[in-house]
């Protein structure tokens, strides 16, 4: 139901309509490449376009490989010892001879639940678009005795849910389960999230991608993108920390994490990270909104 075409028997008529499997951004031919789009900079030996809201990646001139991540928007977390949500699908790949504009959205997070009633989830996070490329929101965290849903990457189960969280996209990782414990962790793009160890104690959530794992090279995102993670490098779509009165840690690339008491943390914009779980303490059990998505393309200068 979440697939991607891109990751399928269907990949190879990708190159029939001019986009490539490759990894390389490198220039074709010595052509000079100009391309107009999104927020654009001059980052080392690369030009990057940001979108963070729709827009169209437009090529003025010339022919080249073009690097891209596509992110969906997080889901938002479940209220009171809810589950965290999920991140939104993390999809990459290689653009070829790109000679015709194409169209970019950038999905919204999903809402956090409401505090009452108790046992609400949140709401499942919007989709990403990359020209042919469709990256799923993440799933929606459970609430109290309800399963963590599905996305590009799965919610966590909130607390009791039964079955072992939400399920995902090639492009994320499920949600963590809540056997008798708190909220499960919302599944990230780079690891799942994790379950509810038991009693007052909530899973963290599934850590997302560094920046490295899909632009090969030096880090060289600037930190009003992504989040802070190990090795310098900017960091996303991570899943929501369960919701617990001792708390819950986000995981790398946004991912909301969960407070011991008060509102819920949500994801960080533009990384595609999930909202906390809501706490169990207090009238603010409520869940955290999951992060706006994100589109990244590059290439050589």
């Amino acid at each position: 139901m979440f697939g991607n075409s891109w990751y399928k028997k269907e990949r190879p008529m990708l190159s029939l309509l001019g986009f490539g499997g490759g990894s390389n951004g490198n220039l074709m031919g010595g052509v000079s490449f100009e391309a107009t789009g999104g927020t654009k900079l001059e980052l080392g030996s690369w030009y990057y376009h940001f979108f963070t809201g729709p827009g169209t990646f437009t090529v003025d001139s010339g022919s080249a490989d073009v690097q891209y991540v596509c992110i969906g928007g997080g889901g938002g977390g479940g209220t009171r010892d809810g589950g965290g949500g999920g991140a939104g699908a993390l999809y990459s790949g290689t653009f070829s001879d790109t000679d015709s504009p194409f169209p970019i959205t950038v999905g919204s997070g999903g809402g956090g639940a409401s505090v009452n009633p108790n046992n609400q989830p949140g709401s499942t996070g919007n989709a990403s678009t990359c020209g042919p490329i469709t990256s799923p929101g993440g799933g929606y965290g459970g609430g109290a005795e309800k399963s963590g849903g599905p996305g590009g990457s799965g919610g966590g189960n909130g607390n009791s849910g039964p079955g072992s969280g939400g399920g995902s996209t090639p492009g994320g990782n499920p949600g963590g389960g809540s056997s008798g414990g708190d909220g499960g962790g919302g599944g990230g793009a780079g690891a799942s999230g994790n379950p509810s160890p038991g009693y007052n104690n909530a899973g963290n959530g599934g850590n997302g991608k560094p920046e490295t794992d899909f632009f090969p090279g030096p880090a060289l995102i600037p930190g009003s993108y992504g989040g802070p993670g190990p090795g310098g490098a900017r960091w996303f779509a991570g899943g929501g920390g369960g919701g617990c009165n001792s708390g819950s840690s986000g995981g790398y690339g946004g991912g909301g994490s969960a407070p011991t008491s008060g509102s819920a943390d949500p994801g960080d914009n533009y990384t595609g990270g999930g909202g906390s779980g809501g706490t169990h303490a207090g009238p603010n059990g409520g869940g955290g909104t999951g992060g706006p998505g994100i589109v990244i393309c590059r290439y050589e200068t």
